[in-house]
């Protein structure tokens, strides 16, 4: 009798045992269809705050560009989003863990655009300046996009600005280029353009010697004309970082946990040669 006991009473036990784990095994079923769908309530997964938790939740990142800048942004032939900005919003996307949504927006709207909530981010090789820091906040620096110099490849007595001291610099018209070139020669050899095509031309032609140029479109110049080379470096400082709107600084976690791994990795250095360098 008491043996008839102890197994009934173990039979009852065991079927217990066996619906708290099937019912365990449902309710993870139904959390990995969750996270591979990307939709998913707050706590079941945290990215770390409320608003990456939003992202996750929503299923992808938003970001917007102004495609028009090569080689950080520009649409290629298929008309995907490419470019150094394109790499490293990419990387962000993966770290939150969603998939990315890169949008076109022109540059006029891209800020209203931004503090609209339309998009998550912005990176569209944005300058940090104190007055845009007023209307959004910024990531880290991830790259210094300051002056370099562009000249011909034959001239190899050009290694540093002082070479250029009393030459004829080719700039944009009021801009930080034409402000610099003053520092190093006098105002007739200053050569003032609307735009650096025709400067270009000038410099592959002798009637200027270098032309003061914002690092990445720089990097372009050279990149489709082997005759050209420049700074290797920045001899300015002017940096971009990523914008989100102002009351969503959680993004930044993501962004500068991202920048500073890219940069201890070398995988931020191989992304620069990608682009930046022929």
């Amino acid at each position: 009798m008491y043996k008839r006991l102890f197994v009934l009473q173990k039979g009852e036990h065991m079927k217990k045992s066996w619906f708290m784990v099937l019912g365990f095994l449902i309710v993870l079923a139904g959390a990995v269809g969750l996270l591979r769908s990307g939709k998913f309530p707050v706590g079941i997964v945290q990215r770390g705050n409320a608003d990456t938790d939003a992202v996750g939740q929503r299923g992808k990142l938003i970001v917007g560009t102004d495609a028009t800048y090569p080689p950080m942004e520009s649409v290629d032939a298929n008309g995907a989003v490419i470019g150094f900005d394109a790499d490293i919003i990419a990387e962000v996307a993966k770290e939150i863990g969603v998939p990315l949504e890169l949008k076109n927006v022109e540059w006029d709207d891209l800020f209203a655009t931004l503090k609209r909530g339309d998009i998550d981010m912005a990176i569209s090789s944005i300058t940090i300046t104190p007055e845009r820091s007023k209307e959004m906040s910024f990531s880290n620096p991830y790259m210094n996009a300051g002056l370099t110099a562009v000249f011909r490849k034959a001239d190899t007595g050009i290694e540093t600005v002082s070479d250029l001291k009393g030459k004829f610099i080719g700039v944009q018209i009021d801009t930080i280029s034409q402000g610099e070139a003053l520092k190093v020669t006098d105002d007739a050899k200053v050569k003032r353009y609307k735009d650096y095509d025709p400067a270009v031309a000038d410099l592959k032609a002798g009637r200027i010697e270098a032309i003061f140029i914002d690092f990445p479109p720089g990097a372009y110049i050279v990149q489709k004309d082997p005759s050209l080379t420049m700074f290797p470096e920045p001899f300015t400082s002017e940096f971009y970082g990523i914008a989100v709107a102002k009351g969503k600084e959680g993004l930044l976690v993501p962004i500068n946990k991202v920048i500073a791994s890219m940069k201890q990795s070398g995988q931020y250095d191989a992304i620069k040669k990608k682009w930046l360098t022929r």
